[in-house]
């Protein structure tokens, strides 16, 4: 089953139906917040945010120390939450093959986005470098893992 597909199988049969005073659309823009959350959080980030880091030294040297706080002081409120989200979401797996199936998927999509970032063309590397990273990419409400972990448990994704 593809990364996709299971995290729409799991979010439909583990979330609580809307009410019907909740609009259609207010619940799929939460299902797909869950969805891409989970995507984020399955991403080794200690392996993606090096070598955007790296790219950033390389190309904007003066720029490099202040990315690495954002990220720092980003990966000191996240961490344990990501470290408890993907707990959860692997325990959902009742085949230990398919939890390992999924984790190589995962892999390869964080090798795919530390290649991206390590290869960004110049004008966005710029970008993310003079601070648009820490602006925009960290502050996504998917990449707020501490949220996505209390929403989760409190539609009732974890049981």
């Amino acid at each position: 089953m593809h990364i996709r597909e299971f995290l729409s199988f799991l979010l439909f049969s583990c979330l609580i139906f809307p009410k019907p005073v909740v609009a259609q659309d207010e619940y799929r823009r939460e299902q797909e917040y869950f969805e891409h959350g989970i995507q984020m959080a399955e991403v080794d980030w200690d392996v993606v945010h090096p070598a955007l880091i790296a790219a950033c030294t390389t190309k904007y040297p003066d720029k490099a120390p202040e990315l690495g706080q954002s990220i720092a002081a980003w990966r000191a409120t996240n961490y344990p939450a990501q470290v408890e989200l993907q707990r959860l979401v692997l325990a959902k797996y009742p085949v230990p093959a398919d939890a390992e199936a999924m984790r190589r998927q995962f892999a390869e999509m964080t090798g795919s986005i530390a290649r991206a970032y390590g290869n960004l063309p110049s004008e966005n590397l710029q970008d993310f470098c003079d601070g648009g990273y820490a602006r925009i990419t960290l502050r996504l409400r998917e990449m707020d893992f501490v949220s996505l972990l209390h929403s989760l448990r409190k539609n009732g994704f974890f049981k």
